[in-house]
């Protein structure tokens, strides 16, 4: 009776209580979970930084002897000097596809719908086709923005 008295059937107190419990044990849970998220975030961490290019050839450089080493250091460097080169042909393309397109949109100036499909193989091979519409006329595609829009890898 003294429960009803204070306003609470012992039914509500039995509520009460066990909410109380429920959001200690929920609140324990949580901190638990982020400890276990801090840790799973460190050594997520860690093995990112075993895993970068500098970790891995220190590794290789400590585990090879010096000439193999050196071979593949060299190797790297022709790779990226390769990776350059084919950028700069690649650029040239570029601005060799949009001069040999110039006539072709300049013979559009007579009357014709300035429209046009351009058809091109991509480095997997895959043809694509892009709708292209003719705005006006290009003046100077090497030092034209045009021209800039083919971006430099090699810097």
């Amino acid at each position: 009776m003294k429960a009803s008295q204070a306003g609470r059937s012992l039914e509500e107190a039995r509520k009460l209580v066990e909410q109380s419990f429920g959001n200690y044990v929920g609140s324990n849970v949580m901190l638990s979970a982020k400890e276990e998220l801090s840790k799973i975030h460190n050594e997520i961490e860690m093995l990112t930084s075993e895993i970068s290019g500098e970790a891995i050839d220190r590794k290789t450089q400590k585990l090879l002897p010096d000439r193999a080493y050196k071979q593949i250091a060299d190797l790297q460097e022709e790779l990226s000097v390769e990776k350059c080169v084919w950028s700069e042909l690649r650029k040239r393309m570029e601005i060799e596809r949009m001069s040999a397109l110039r006539p072709l949109l300049e013979e559009l100036e007579g009357g014709d719908l300035p429209f046009m499909s351009l058809q091109y193989n991509d480095a997997e091979g895959v043809q694509h086709l892009v709708s292209a519409v003719y705005l006006g006329k290009v003046d100077s595609v090497d030092g034209s923005k045009l021209g800039n829009m083919v971006s430099d890898a090699c810097v």
